[in-house]
């Protein structure tokens, strides 16, 4: 059986595209992720921001 993962990038841009969606730009619960995952959130949202803006 094979399981369907993300990486930490993915699922960071993944948390990104779904906190811009909900209007968020900085989400107070990114502070409680892995350090790769929050590095990609946070690429995501500036990258969304930028493009958006």
């Amino acid at each position: 059986m094979h399981l369907l993962t993300l990486t930490p990038a993915e699922y960071g841009r993944g948390l990104a595209w779904r906190s811009t969606v909900r209007g968020g730009s900085d989400p107070p619960w990114a502070r409680h992720l892995r350090a790769g995952v929050r590095d990609a959130l946070v690429r995501g949202l500036e990258y969304r921001a930028a493009r958006c803006a």
